[in-house]
């Protein structure tokens, strides 16, 4: 067995724990730059099981693209559902069916194939479709908000009167 004189294991212990701290803030780094991102978040007009905030930024990122797939293939296209409400003149959501949103969200799945955009934004899809799904079986709208930044205020959420 090979020991290191004393003064070394702390150089080695320094390193190791050094690198860790690094990772891991690289990490936090990126989840921090994600937060700042516009993202599509989903909307309802009454609570969803499973909904939140954590999704839609590679929804957007990609959503030129979704809604040319959508077009193509004669699906509504994810812009469509986008909210047109403004929070500073108190105009609510702009509510659409939950219904054609989901064969939407459903189609662009069935369809993506091996499309890179697609397949990059399929976990939001797929949160989309599920709580769509959930929506669909309660008979709650749904509409898509374009938001430029990931923090909210409850003071906003109770202007807007629905559920993210």
């Amino acid at each position: 067995m090979f020991l290191l004189p004393r003064g070394d294991v702390f150089v080695w212990i320094a390193a190791i724990t050094s690198a860790v701290v690094a990772v891991s803030l690289l990490v936090a780094l990126f989840r921090l730059v994600d937060l700042g991102f516009p993202q599509l978040m989903p909307y309802f007009s009454a609570p969803v099981p499973g909904s939140g905030l954590m999704i839609g930024y590679k929804l957007l990122k990609h959503s030129r693209r979704l809604d040319d797939l959508a077009a193509s293939i004669g699906l509504r296209r994810i812009g469509s559902f986008v909210s047109d409400d403004d929070l500073f003149d108190g105009s609510g959501p702009t509510w659409h069916s939950a219904a054609e949103a989901l064969a939407t969200f459903e189609g662009l799945l069935q369809h993506c194939g091996t499309d890179t955009s697609v397949q990059a934004a399929r976990p939001d899809l797929e949160h989309l479709r599920d709580r769509l799904r959930l929506a669909v079986a309660e008979g709650t709208q749904f509409c898509l908000l374009l938001r430029d930044v990931h923090a909210t205020t409850a003071r906003e959420w109770g202007q807007r009167k629905g559920y993210c």
